[in-house]
């Protein structure tokens, strides 16, 4: 903390005040993962609602984005347009089948944070606005039809990755052949349309 400060690499972000418990979680949970997921130190500072960020200043500014999104999940369903989103380096799209989402959150949030924990990724569901979304799977310019992402978020490429692996196999997991098929035959001529090998692993930003 004092490195940062000593260096004036230090943000201050305000919160509301009804706000401030949801950001900071359960013994810091939150303000954690968003600190882990944009490689900064964060800490709110005791009797504010003032957030407190140190770190270099792309890294400041992922925890102010995700900080902010945060805020917006208390406000109810997530929705980004596509072109929002497009220039985000930090960031990776999985879609998964809309009827597995509840598989992936887990009971109140737990499989979700799971992901987050062991990973150092800030994770959420949400909807890309229809007009300028981006089928991430097929590449074309076509709007799916749930509309609706897992965003998987890190300065990291690699946690990212390793996120986007984790998920994958959950869902493999539960229903087998949803990321995969079997080998019957041998080795397939060539992959399915819809296969990793082309869809970039299954995610859309790497």
């Amino acid at each position: 903390r004092n490195k940062w400060e000593q260096e004036g690499k230090v943000t201050k972000v305000k919160i509301d005040r009804d706000a401030a418990p949801y950001i900071f979680g359960q013994n810091g949970q939150t303000l954690t993962k968003i600190a882990d997921a944009a490689g900064c130190h964060m800490y709110l500072k005791e009797g504010t609602e003032t957030v407190i960020v140190g770190g270099e200043t792309n890294n400041r500014l992922l925890a102010s984005d995700y900080l902010r999104y945060v805020h917006k999940q208390r406000e109810g369903h997530m929705s980004f347009n596509f072109s929002e989103m497009l220039h985000r380096t930090d960031l990776t799209l999985l879609k998964a089948p809309h009827a597995m989402k509840g598989y992936i959150v887990g009971r109140s949030g737990a499989t979700l944070r799971q992901i987050e924990s062991a990973n150092g990724v800030f994770l959420f569901f949400a909807r890309l606005e229809k007009g300028d979304a981006y089928d991430v799977y097929s590449g074309n310019t076509s709007f799916n039809e749930e509309g609706e992402y897992l965003f998987i978020f890190s300065h990291d490429k690699s946690s990212r990755r390793a996120a986007e692996l984790y998920t994958m196999s959950l869902l493999e997991y539960k229903s087998a052949g949803e990321y995969t098929e079997p080998l019957e035959g041998g080795i397939p001529s060539r992959p399915r349309p819809d296969s990793p090998s082309q869809r970039g692993g299954g995610g859309w930003g790497g």
